[in-house]
């Protein structure tokens, strides 16, 4: 395995199915599941609000965290290609400044 794919596969492992479907719940449908579970006598309504803000709490947190996993893994994807950055790449003004300068030092 190149090291490559090892990269890409440890980032697939690491971004967990169950995450996805988690955080991929809306507000919603997650206090639709859990007023179905308080009609079904699974936990009281007083329960129910903080099960849901616990719920979206929760995914948004992991959310977060799942982007930064994703962050760091393509970093380093992209630093093993060795592709340039923004950061790398020299602007307008720095190339003018850079032929501004080699010209005065020509014409001295």
């Amino acid at each position: 395995m190149t090291k490559r794919r090892e990269v890409n596969a440890k980032l697939i492992r690491k971004i967990n199915v169950s995450w996805l479907r988690y955080f991929s719940y809306s507000r919603e449908k997650i206090e639709k599941i859990v007023e179905e579970l308080v009609e079904k006598g699974e936990i009281t309504k007083k329960d129910a609000q903080k099960m849901v803000s616990d719920m979206v709490k929760k995914g948004q947190e992991q959310k977060k965290e799942l982007g930064k996993i994703i962050r760091d893994e393509i970093t380093k994807s992209i630093d093993y290609m060795n592709i340039a950055r923004k950061q790398d790449l020299v602007t307008k003004e720095e190339i003018r400044d850079i032929v501004r300068e080699e010209l005065n030092k020509a014409l001295k």
